[in-house]
């Protein structure tokens, strides 16, 4: 028998909201949901589930389903079935939802949006990185009624994927951070990356909500510009807003921020002036949603970055920014013209390779490193194999590949010696490359 998607709403509730897709912990507790991926089959691992403690199994495949135990939920597609059970229990909480999406910045962006409400607001944002057609249903099942607003990152890679995910979260409010070179492999072109953000804009305004992004931003400027629903342009006019940096070295950014008759001055523990336009999008957010500018100021004064994304480590009389929980061509220029921006007495790179861009991806990664400026101050470390293709288009002599991480890690004492000139460093690369452990060098 097919279980309908309100039955499955009643047993989840009953289970205390307690739901997961992953077999391998020793123990499991409530709803184990079988999912199907390119190379496992989770209706396999319902029997396992039940021993391990799951009061409840969905499962898909007739093959694995045992009508006689009251225990087996059979559906038409576990997948679909998960994303009708999150799309009712949004109806069902009145939430109001904020979309993030963007080729850099999303999870930073959400976080920031997540300080600014929870000034005045019971928030609620995706854990981590869960924001594909598996993630978002996820984030949205962790609302819990008290919640009054939820910031559920999306993210894609092909075509019309935006769109599914907002037809199961149905956001009252979007944001788009930037558009850039990520997941090219799976576009095909920048072109098509800025349709896919553009997905979000035409479905909040087919139900009369509103969006808020930069309106120079490159590629959609133009549509952004003539749409009304944009709130930037709105409350930028309304409170005559004007931003105005104030300092941005050091590992912290102070500003200013000018409305008809009052002036704040925000800190935060974000370094890079493209994390400005993060900020400014979830204050506008705020502004928007009433909360007053004060209690913005405090809440963002005490936001950590974190997830290994702009961290910044203090060693001695070295600093280091880890930025390698993500990388593409445009984040990755960005970051590393922060470091150049600023005197330092001596700079080191540990850049590694950046995935997912397809055909793109040899070009990419040479025009990459080919615009590092030559400079006898600079130290660089490449990592990866995308990364060794490129390696001999960088003009700076003193540069080192190495094929992973492990193998950089072997060479620690003598890179350590190596870098001793230099007074600050970023690591940054793509998340396989799990670069964020070369830490260890300086610990």
């Amino acid at each position: 028998m097919i279980t309908d998607t309100e039955s499955l709403l009643n047993i989840w509730l009953e289970n205390d909201r307690k739901l997961t897709t992953d077999s391998r912990p020793a123990k499991i507790d409530g709803i184990f949901w079988a999912l199907k991926g390119e190379h496992f089959d989770g209706n396999k691992f319902a029997a396992e589930a039940l021993t391990k403690g799951a009061s409840f199994v969905v499962v898909d495949n007739p093959d694995y389903y045992i009508p006689s135990d009251s225990r087996y939920l059979r559906v038409e597609d576990s997948l679909q079935s998960l994303q009708q059970l999150a799309k009712l229990w949004r109806q069902k909480t009145g939430v109001k939802i904020i979309a993030v999406v963007g080729s850099n910045g999303k999870t930073t962006t959400k976080e920031l949006l997540k300080c600014v409400l929870s000034s005045h607001y019971a928030t609620w944002a995706s854990p981590g990185n869960l924001n594909n057609h598996i993630g978002v249903p996820l984030s949205i099942l962790g609302i819990s009624p008290t919640h009054q607003f939820a910031i559920i990152e999306m993210g894609a890679n092909h075509l019309k994927e935006i769109t599914t995910l907002c037809e199961i979260a149905e956001p009252d409010a979007g944001v788009i951070t930037s558009i850039g070179m990520d997941h090219l492999e799976g576009y095909g072109s920048i072109e098509n990356i800025a349709l896919s953000h553009y997905e979000l804009i035409d479905w909040l305004t087919s139900t009369n909500k509103v969006f808020c992004c930069n309106p120079e931003m490159e590629y959609v400027k133009e549509l952004i510009r003539k749409n009304s629903n944009n709130i930037y342009n709105s409350i930028s006019e309304t409170f005559n807003l004007r931003f105005v940096s104030k300092d941005l070295t050091g590992s912290s950014l102070n500003w200013k921020l000018f409305s008809t008759s009052e002036e704040y001055n925000f800190h935060f523990s974000l370094s890079g002036s493209y994390n400005l336009e993060n900020l400014k999008l979830a204050i506008i957010i705020g502004l928007y949603f009433n909360i007053l500018a004060e209690k913005m100021q405090t809440a963002i004064s005490k936001f950590q970055p974190g997830f290994n994304r702009s961290q910044w480590y203090s060693f001695s009389n070295q600093k280091v920014l880890l930025d390698a929980y993500n990388a593409n061509p445009t984040s990755m220029k960005l970051a590393i013209q922060q470091i150049l921006e600023h005197e330092y007495l001596g700079a080191g790179f540990i850049l590694g390779d950046m995935y997912e861009l397809g055909e793109y991806s040899e070009e990419a990664h040479k025009s990459l490193l080919a615009n590092i400026p030559v400079n006898t101050n600079i130290k660089l470390i490449c990592c990866g194999e995308e990364m060794k293709k490129a390696f001999n288009f960088c003009g700076i002599t003193d540069k080192k590949w190495y094929p992973s991480y492990i193998e950089l890690l072997q060479d620690s004492d003598e890179i350590k010696k190596w870098f001793s000139g230099c007074d600050v460093f970023l690591i940054k690369g793509s998340r396989g490359m799990q670069l964020e452990k070369t830490l260890a060098i300086w610990e």
